[in-house]
């Protein structure tokens, strides 16, 4: 398995809101979202994944973003990894997740 990375992003935007962008980032980034969920006035989870491109040396990282709320602050939590490692997996992974993030900023902050 390859390396995990996770960052973490504090807004102070609705949960709601929070939610949406992350669905509208991960569906821009040509992702498939695999599974979501959404708890009002709590928490939100989503899992995407990229599809497989069997031309390239990395396999497909998977998105999962965690938002939930305190102190008034919605905190978003990124994590990218993928099912099997390879060479350059690593750095297609923080790649992937740098480009995530980088992304929620900019519709939220």
């Amino acid at each position: 398995m390859a390396e995990r990375y996770q960052k973490v992003v504090k807004v102070s935007s609705k949960l709601e809101d929070a939610y949406s962008i992350c669905q509208k980032v991960c569906t821009n980034s040509k992702m498939t979202i695999k599974n979501q969920n959404i708890v009002p006035l709590d928490s939100f989870y989503i899992l995407a994944s990229e599809k497989t491109n069997w031309l390239s040396t990395s396999w497909p990282t998977r998105i999962e973003i965690c938002g939930s709320i305190h102190n008034d602050k919605v905190i978003i939590e990124v994590t990218a990894d993928s099912s099997i490692g390879s060479f350059t997996q690593g750095n297609a992974n923080a790649r992937k997740l740098d480009g995530i993030v980088e992304s929620i900023k900019a519709y939220l902050e």
